[in-house]
């Protein structure tokens, strides 16, 4: 529980279950392992649960979210905890914005604007020098029309430029993610 507590430091924002679960799918903690820690932690103040919205979210006030990365540092398993956030929530978008065949509605777009705290630490995580690039470019590409249809023009402007510096041009891979940058990028200009 301890653990599973540290990890949770990774989250800038709200979070789900599922999401809590998968960034401490490591230590073999299950979704149903997870509720119950949520619970425990809750009931010890640590975590707070907000049920306004189907399927409800959790979250840490910023000293205890500071003081479980301290703890998650100390550890030595910031890098995995990071790794494994970001990976999640590239698993929740990338793929939903690479499968669609027109630009997304609001509908679609509320539940990417609902993480952005947590997309921007997890590029901020993949573009530092200990991070995944691959990563970065993926949520990025994914992320860009979000960034527009919030009026987040100047962010979007320069996360698209940072993940084309890193983005190779010369692999057709990369094409999709390319030209999804390369359109945030034009139409925030």
């Amino acid at each position: 529980e301890r653990n599973f507590f540290c990890r949770l430091g990774t989250f800038a924002g709200s979070f789900t279950l599922e999401a809590a679960a998968a960034v401490a799918e490591g230590n073999g903690v299950t979704a149903v392992a997870a509720l119950e820690m949520l619970v425990s932690l809750a009931a010890k103040s640590l975590i707070s649960f907000d049920g306004s919205e189907p399927p409800g979210r959790w979250r840490l006030l910023e000293t205890i979210r500071a003081y479980a990365l301290e703890q998650l540092e100390q550890h030595g398993e910031t890098q995995e905890a990071r790794r494994r956030h970001a990976e999640y929530f590239r698993s929740l978008f990338a793929l939903r914005v690479s499968e669609a065949s027109h630009p997304l509605s609001p509908e679609d777009l509320a539940p990417l604007l609902r993480e952005l705290d947590d997309i921007r630490a997890a590029l901020d995580w993949s573009f530092a020098p200990c991070g995944d690039v691959a990563i970065g470019i993926d949520l990025t590409a994914a992320f860009a029309q979000a960034w527009l249809h919030s009026s987040l023009v100047v962010e979007c402007r320069e996360r698209c430029e940072r993940a084309l510096r890193y983005c190779p041009s010369d692999r057709t891979s990369h094409a999709a993610q390319r030209l999804q940058l390369l359109t945030g990028l034009g139409s925030a200009l």
